[in-house]
């Protein structure tokens, strides 16, 4: 299964609706240069599904990429399924280990 990332997402700030800026540069142990999240802890890249934003525009929210204050919005990816999403960058690929690769082979970055 090959899956899409939708958005590359941003905020200079926490607690803020995210930008996407298209792409940005990862940081191994950090995250994605220029976010607020990014840093030596738990959450350095946050994912969320495009399927996820739509069941919501369904129930009448206007509603977009970044507004829940993901990093990464990718579609084609269940993201629910994966037991520990620890993610390896090799660009312009998304990869998750092994173990997970029932559930995606990699996520190329769309345009």
């Amino acid at each position: 299964m090959i899956g899409k990332v939708v958005a590359v997402n941003i905020s200079q700030q926490t607690g803020v609706r995210k930008t996407n800026v298209g792409r940005a540069r990862v940081l191994k142990n950090f995250g994605l240069e220029g976010d607020a999240h990014a840093g030596s802890w738990h959450r350095q890249v946050s994912l969320l599904a495009q399927e996820s934003i739509d069941k919501m525009r369904s129930l009448g929210l206007a509603i977009s990429p970044g507004d829940f204050a993901e990093n990464i919005t990718t579609s084609g990816i269940d993201l629910l399924s994966l037991k520990e999403p620890k993610l390896e960058w090799e660009m312009p690929y998304l990869k998750l280990p092994r173990r997970e690769k029932s559930a995606i082979r990699a996520a190329k970055l769309g345009n």
